[in-house]
């Protein structure tokens, strides 16, 4: 990765480049759901009193994720079969229970979580992305991009689940994973604001994850092969675009989806039930 790209170094000025980005790495086709993610919803959230997400904006959310990341067939199948009632109770309960700002002990976050996690087809990151609606400055999406990003100098797991280091960094979709990621952008934050002066948001970071990991930490759109289009389409035959291996879920750790996939099947009498991550 560029040096002046790393997470603890980077500038304003060229995080405020790299943000530019942003909307090059969006298909035409994603537009509307992402304007649903990160205008629409945040926006109808806060202005209720109290806040809360409804059903429709739960489906949505799940809808951007996976279009976002990697599809997960069985996923809206589970989000769908919660209540929506029980969708309104739960998320307000939840926003309800959000520390104050700042947050001085991040492990307060896990109340709000828990509650969230309670969802059918809802785990950690997912929940992640509910508290990200609700505040998109202060909670940042446990994305894979924004989690690589944020610990890529760390050394590499010494799990089979987090193994590697850098953009080939396995993940672990846990309660400690997220509050960690969230300690790390809660310090980004503090060092814009305290040494330039500039105040930037969980979204924005997030955003800056996205282009740096689908760019291999280069910043920049590699350069379109003669009749190729942005989206990777060559000859009028839909062809997926090139991603860098920071982009695609690892086969060996659980993704946060089959995580809560797995948790929200029925249990066979006599096993034993895990908590969910």
């Amino acid at each position: 990765m560029n040096e002046s790209h790393h997470f603890d170094k980077i500038t304003h000025a060229t995080f405020t480049s790299l943000l530019k980005q942003y909307p090059r790495h969006i298909p035409a086709h994603l537009q509307t759901l992402e304007q649903d993610r990160c205008l629409r919803i945040p926006h109808t959230t806060t202005h209720r009193a109290p806040s809360y997400l409804t059903k429709p904006d739960l489906t949505t959310l799940m809808d951007w994720k996976l279009a976002h990341g990697t599809p997960r067939p069985t996923l809206p199948k589970l989000i769908r079969s919660n209540p929506a009632e029980t969708v309104t109770t739960i998320t307000r309960e939840a926003l309800q229970t959000l520390p104050p700002d700042p947050v001085h002990d991040p492990t307060s976050l896990r109340r709000s979580l828990d509650h969230l996690c309670a969802l059918r087809g809802v785990g950690p990151a997912t929940a992640s992305l509910l508290l990200s609606v609700a505040d998109t400055t202060r909670f940042p999406f446990f994305s894979d991009e924004l989690y690589r990003w944020a610990h890529y100098a760390d050394p590499a797991g010494t799990t089979r689940a987090t193994a590697g280091k850098g953009w080939e960094r396995k993940i672990e979709y846990s309660m400690r994973a997220y509050l960690s990621l969230y300690e790390r952008v809660e310090a980004f934050r503090r060092r814009m604001r305290e040494d330039e002066g500039e105040e930037v948001g969980a979204l924005d970071v997030e955003k800056v994850g996205y282009v740096l990991g689908r760019t291999g930490g280069k910043g920049v759109v590699e350069a379109k092969q003669p009749g190729q289009d942005a989206a990777g389409k060559r000859g009028g035959r839909k062809r997926k675009a090139v991603e860098p291996l920071a982009a695609r879920e690892a086969d060996e750790a659980p993704t946060d989806d089959a995580v809560a996939e797995r948790e929200s099947l029925p249990r066979k009498r006599g096993r034993k039930q895990t908590a969910k991550a």
